[in-house]
C-alpha cells in the first residue's frame, strides 16, 4: 500500500510539478516591436526628412522622418501590415511586412528585409526610397 502511494506521488512530481518548472523558465517573447528605418531619395540616395511614415492607416502608428531621414514607429504587435511613406511631390511608396519571432521582416513576396535573431529586443528595419513626380 504505501509503495502504491509512492508510485502516485512520484509520478505527480514528474508529470506536473516538473513539467510546470520547465514552462516557467521559457523566456517570454516581447508582445511589441519598434519598426526604424531611413527614407531616402530614389535618384540622389539623399535623406528625406518631413515623410510621413503611416502603419494601415491608424493615427497612432504614425510619424514624420527627421533631419535624417530616420524614423521610429514603437509599439506594434508582431503581425502583417502595410506600411506606408509619402511626401509631396513623391510617389507613395506602400510595403506589406510580416514582422515574427524571432523578429524577420519580410515584404509581401516572403523576401526577408530584416532579420534581427531570436526574439530580441532589436527593432525591425525598413528602408524606403521614393520616387519624385516628374512634370511633363
Amino acid at each position: 500500500m504505501r509503495r502504491r502511494y509512492y508510485l502516485v506521488a512520484v509520478s505527480l512530481l514528474l508529470g506536473v510539478v516538473i513539467p510546470a518548472a520547465l514552462v516557467a523558465q521559457v523566456p517570454t517573447r516581447p508582445a511589441t516591436f519598434d519598426l526604424v528605418g531611413i527614407v531616402r531619395a530614389e535618384v540622389s540616395g539623399h535623406p528625406m526628412p518631413g515623410v510621413l511614415i503611416v502603419v494601415d492607416s491608424s493615427r497612432s502608428h504614425r510619424v514624420v522622418t527627421d533631419s535624417a531621414g530616420r524614423y521610429r514607429i514603437t509599439g506594434l504587435p508582431r503581425g502583417s501590415y502595410t506600411v506606408s511613406a509619402r511626401r509631396l511631390g513623391y510617389y507613395v511608396e506602400r510595403r506589406e511586412i510580416t514582422v515574427t519571432c524571432p523578429v524577420v521582416v519580410t515584404d509581401e513576396h516572403g523576401k526577408v528585409l530584416s532579420d534581427g535573431g531570436p526574439c530580441d529586443p532589436s527593432p525591425a528595419t525598413l528602408n524606403f526610397y521614393l520616387r519624385p513626380h516628374t512634370v511633363r
